[in-house]
């Protein structure tokens, strides 16, 4: 006799329930229609949603988990008596000795290496190691341009004080700039010209003052390929301190629009639905006649952005980008409407689920604040992350070299070998430890769904008083162990891309054609393996929070119930998660235009391109963070749904647990 399968509280002690399901089964097996699939959920009398008597789940995972952070613990502690936190932080001029350090410390053995006044580092020839010359300096210069400054020390020439290195004008005032930025190193040569900087990081990068007046062909016949990027990222740095408090308020006002939006899908999920597909539409058509208005004429805005980037961003290359992207966007366009038209009728389907997360939402008002919580967890995680690393990569001695009587030499850093391996079960421990608390917060979302779904109405008063920590206590005390599973999976397929793309960068210049399009392939493969790997385990923490599954049944299961409704999964999920990514478009895209609008008419900024792109990306990612709930509220109500139906005839005594709207949106589903 075939055993019969609990899903529920105490049936296995029903001996009536027990036969029932045997002969219930047994009947349907012979014109079960599921191909391969195992038999679908059958009625059980006993099933009141969430499991209340549970177990705890791949106790053995959870026990490889905790003991490779037990060991990551104590590879810190034994880094630590060997690292120089100073090192890592600190700059240091081109012959290895710190600014604002006492260098005789490290084995040194002249007084002119003492930098401890000096704090900062200034590069009068930026470059690469063994080209770049830099000095540490007390005071970042103020005046003067890079012109100059570059071009005379290309060959080597220093200048005695008196001499003049420019004398220019600026803002109606005349500079006389003199040689005052000393070589220690050089003492017969001791000035070399400034020019006008600001400090940040202890670091003296060249202000917007310091690059006006370089010619094109200046740049061209003078300056390296090395230096023209970190020009431009200088100059993008300071337009990024100058507009940091701005930036911060942008990025609190996307927070903001993310909460309205999702108010506003609450209210009325319907109307705001196809809001929000048509302003996506409206938003990214009139940006694509942006790049094609800019794509035809010169403006002032191109011109300042050939005099910032050190002219290798010149006015033709410009409208040749806005050109390039005016294509792709109008491509993009024809995409997306045809793909809003076909999917029109399956985009209804998906507002019936929003029509229930939206609910949830309002029901549970803590979910808003569960993003806080959940990066609250990732920022400290991060920081012992950071901390640990700077202990591993600052683990080293210093080995002076080439010292005579006259030459303090250089010096140089040896990181110890031990140790520099231990970083890698550090990598490894970020990704498992950031991928195990992005787990922990979808099962609790899920947890949380369930609950609401499962529950008779009025719903809200059957759940818990505190239904997100209920079900987040619930994830960490019973589930540890498959969270854990779950999480090393993922964290095994990104080392895999971390390899592959370490392969990529170390044999890019013997690649043929050949090589370059498998490797394409590869992580093109990886990628989308990854991200279904990450279905599989949002679907499966489902079903463990349901019926308190080990992780691998709980993939089984909850894979095999897609797979007998795989059309509509196909389709609902997917709708739901496209129309959820319009949202964030149209989040993204309202904040990057008004931040465009502003920087564009601040005086303070001239280079509005970097901040502006930097304010869309942070709420792009901000939106990503609220949306991201509701893509996981879609999987958790459509998956509860799919086995709701296959309990639930809707016959008296066998009513399905869907809210009305749910029903009415998915009952002529396919």
């Amino acid at each position: 006799m075939e055993q019969a399968v609990s899903y529920g509280g105490g049936a296995l002690n029903n001996p009536y329930i027990v036969a029932s399901q045997s002969l219930v089964r047994a009947e349907n097996t012979k014109g079960s229609i599921t191909g391969d699939t195992s038999d679908p959920y059958r009625y059980d009398a006993s099933f009141n949603g969430i499991e209340p008597q549970r177990h705890c789940t791949d106790v053995c995972m959870l026990t490889v988990f905790l003991i490779f952070l037990t060991g990551m613990l104590s590879i810190i502690f034994v880094a630590l008596p060997k690292t120089f936190f100073s090192y890592l932080y600190l700059p240091t001029d081109y012959r290895g000795f710190i600014c604002g350090y006492d260098n005789k410390k490290l084995g040194a053995n002249s007084s002119v290496v003492d930098f401890t006044n000096q704090k900062y580092l200034f590069w009068w020839r930026p470059g690469k190691k063994g080209y770049v010359r830099s000095a540490c300096v007390e005071k970042c210069p103020e005046h003067g341009l890079f012109k100059t400054a570059y071009l005379k020390a290309i060959d080597e020439k220093h200048y005695a004080e008196s001499d003049i290195c420019e004398t220019y004008e600026y803002d109606g005032n005349n500079y006389t700039v003199k040689a005052h930025v000393i070589d220690p190193y050089s003492p017969a040569k001791p000035g070399v010209c400034p020019y006008s900087s600001f400090l940040l990081a202890s670091r003296c990068f060249p202000t917007s003052e310091a690059v006006f007046g370089m010619t094109k062909q200046e740049i061209e016949a003078n300056i390296t390929q090395q230096f023209s990027i970190i020009g431009s990222a200088a100059s993008a740095t300071y337009e990024l301190v100058n507009s940091k408090k701005i930036i911060i308020i942008f990025t609190v006002f996307a927070l903001v629009l993310s909460i309205v939006w999702l108010l506003l899908l609450k209210w009325s999920a319907g109307f705001f639905v196809w809001v929000t597909v048509l302003f996506s539409l409206f938003a990214s058509g009139f940006l694509t006649f942006m790049c094609y208005k800019n794509s035809l004429t010169t403006s002032n805005t191109a011109q300042t952005i050939e005099a910032n980037t050190f002219g290798f961003f010149s006015q033709d290359s410009n409208r040749t980008a806005f050109k390039t992207l005016y294509y792709v966007l109008l491509i993009f366009d024809i995409v997306l409407v045809i793909l809003i038209l076909f999917l029109i009728d399956r985009i209804k389907l998906s507002i019936g689920i929003i029509k229930v997360v939206s609910r949830v939402f309002g029901e549970v008002p803590m979910l808003f604040l569960f993003p806080i919580l959940l990066y609250s967890m990732l920022l400290l995680w991060w920081a012992y992350i950071i901390f640990g690393g700077t202990v591993l990569f600052g683990a080293g001695k210093f080995v002076p070299k080439n010292l005579t009587s006259t030459d303090p030499g250089h010096i140089d850093f040896e990181y110890d070998p031990t140790i520099k391996t231990f970083s890698y079960i550090h990598l490894v421990g970020f990704l498992w430890g950031t991928a195990f608390i992005t787990a922990l917060g979808e099962m609790t979302v899920a947890g949380v769904f369930a609950s609401f779904y499962f529950a008779k109405e009025p719903r809200r008063e059957r759940m818990a008083s505190s239904p997100i920590f209920e079900s987040l206590i619930r994830s960490l005390r019973y589930h540890a162990g498959s969270l854990a599973f779950g999480s090393l999976i993922v964290t095994i397929c990104q080392l895999l891309r971390l390899a592959i793309e370490y392969f990529d960068e170390k044999t890019k210049d013997v690649q043929n054609t050949a090589v370059k399009f498998l490797i394409c392939c590869m992580k093109c493969c990886l990628w989308c393996f990854e991200k279904f790997i990450k279905y599989i385990n949002r679907n499966a923490y489902v079903m463990i929070q349901i019926h308190s599954y080990s992780f691998l049944e709980g993939c089984y299961k909850s894979f095999d119930l897609i797979l007998r409704n795989i059309v509509r999964a196909s389709t609902i999920n997917w709708v739901g998660d496209f129309t959820l990514f319009l949202g964030r478009i149209l989040i993204s895209s309202i904040v990057g235009f008004l931040s465009v609008l502003y920087f564009m008419k601040d005086k303070n900024t001239t280079y509005f391109a970097i901040p502006s792109a930097i304010v869309t990306l942070l709420a792009f990612f901000i939106s990503g963070s609220f949306t991201s709930l509701f893509e996981m509220g879609i999987d958790s109500c459509f998956i509860c749904y799919l086995e709701d139906e296959e309990r639930n005839d809707g016959s008296p005594g066998r009513e399905k647990y869907a809210p009305p709207e749910l029903l009415i949106a998915l009952s002529g589903s396919q």
